[in-house]
């Protein structure tokens, strides 16, 4: 598969249209983070224009993503360090790998960066020559998180929020390393959920049986539903947004880039490539606001988008 480059504008409307898109109860914004929300829909509501209605998910939801909704994703790949003085291979109790907890134990790991732009659903990589790359980005940080591989040891995926590189894990975090959870948002009264992923969830697994549109390929199988959840309908994926970047660059090899084609509006496209969930391996992945789209690119939208407001983000 050969993989897109470029970028392109997002403008600006001052139009507004009606739609139709799911609600947030009890609140917006940051606050809703990482917590269980239900998702109610109004059919009386006004929304900005442009909005992109993607084809519909698995489950029939159709996303409608506002079409100038942009951001900036910067993926950078980590290795343990283990030539560092002091630095050991750590293991869990139940002896499985564990990534270092101080900055100085973590290089540059396999890969190259990756800068990206996402607007409207679409991803595309910034190219060499734009100007933002030489731009200091660091006012317009919305969120981070280091992801790391825990492979072959369990098959899980391993975070905390926030870039690892410039801060020890346990003197900013005490819980240390944790495996990516999930919180089931229900989709009003129906039998459809969404999974949100999060760094702090609820539960361990998906909110219903993983769609084969994008389960292994984002998600490996064991963080499928139980048995207790396997009547529910599958909404698709939504939440921490450098998580959800995470799953797609891991689903390919490091010397692959990220795979661009395989994200559309709402939904992904299977690569049908070599999974890139190997030993050891980690990145650090920033989302930031666009400081040429200052509309359209705000926290509030950010929110909106990881809480599921505008449809799945894998559908």
């Amino acid at each position: 598969m050969s993989y897109q480059t470029g970028g392109n504008k997002g403008g600006l409307s001052k139009n507004k249209g009606k739609g139709t898109s799911p609600k947030v109860e009890g609140g917006s914004g940051s606050q809703n983070r990482g917590t269980c929300i239900r998702l109610v829909h109004h059919t009386k509501q006004s929304y900005p224009a442009n909005i992109s209605q993607g084809p519909t998910s698995s489950s029939g939801i159709s996303p409608n993503i506002p079409e100038n909704l942009s951001f900036y994703v910067r993926i950078e790949p980590l290795s343990p360090d283990y030539g560092v003085h002091g630095q050991q291979i750590r293991h869990s109790e139940p002896g499985d790998w564990l990534p270092p907890n101080r900055p100085n134990g973590l290089r540059d790991g396999q890969g190259h960066v990756s800068f990206l732009r996402w607007a409207g659903g679409r991803i595309t990589t910034v190219p060499p020559n734009d100007q933002i790359r030489t731009t200091s980005l660091d006012g317009y940080v919305y969120t981070a998180a280091t992801v790391f591989t825990q492979f072959p040891d369990i098959q899980r995926l391993l975070a905390v929020p926030f870039n690892a590189r410039t801060r020890s894990v346990y003197a900013t975090y005490g819980r240390g390393w944790q495996a990516i959870r999930f919180n089931h948002n229900r989709v009003g009264d129906s039998n459809t959920y969404l999974s949100y992923i999060s760094h702090r969830g609820a539960e361990r697994a998906i909110a219903a049986p993983g769609s084969p549109r994008w389960m292994p390929e984002l998600l490996p199988v064991s963080y499928d539903c139980d048995h207790r959840h396997a009547s529910r309908n599958q909404g698709g994926l939504i939440g921490e947004l450098p998580l959800l970047f995470a799953l797609a660059a891991f689903s390919i090899e490091p010397n692959q880039g990220f795979p661009v084609n395989a994200m559309g509006p709402g939904r992904w496209y299977n690569h049908g490539q070599t999974t890139g969930r190997i030993a050891e391996r980690g990145m650090v992945v920033t989302i930031y606001t666009d400081p040429r789209n200052p509309h359209w690119s705000t926290p509030q939208l950010l929110d909106r988008l990881q809480n599921g407001e505008f449809g799945p983000f894998y559908g």
